[in-house]
């Protein structure tokens, strides 16, 4: 089983996103603003290996432990200048706008 993503976008706000971005990016290269882009993720440092490879009668085990979510936020634009953060605790408008 594999995770999917929620489905296809709506065509008309696809497009209408797509002018918007191309209109930053136009003011951008004439050096009008500072384009950067952000993206979140989060993840635990847990190891996880759903099934692995090994002989017949060997069991392989991984250690493992309890982990807090961390979160990483980074801001990035196209010069590859970029600002991370991360935390444990949520990422949310409150903090981006900060």
């Amino acid at each position: 089983m594999r995770r999917g993503v929620g489905g296809e976008p709506d065509p008309i706000e696809y497009k209408e996103k797509q002018a918007q971005l191309s209109e930053l990016q136009r003011l951008e290269d004439l050096g009008e603003i500072d384009l950067y882009y952000l993206d979140e993720t989060g993840f635990f440092l847990i190891p996880s290996a759903p099934y692995v490879w090994q002989n017949i009668g060997e069991y392989l085990s991984l250690k493992s432990w309890r982990s807090h979510r961390l979160n990483l936020l980074i801001i990035m634009n196209i010069k590859n200048n970029f600002n991370a953060y991360i935390s444990t605790d949520t990422i949310n408008f409150n903090v981006v706008s900060a």
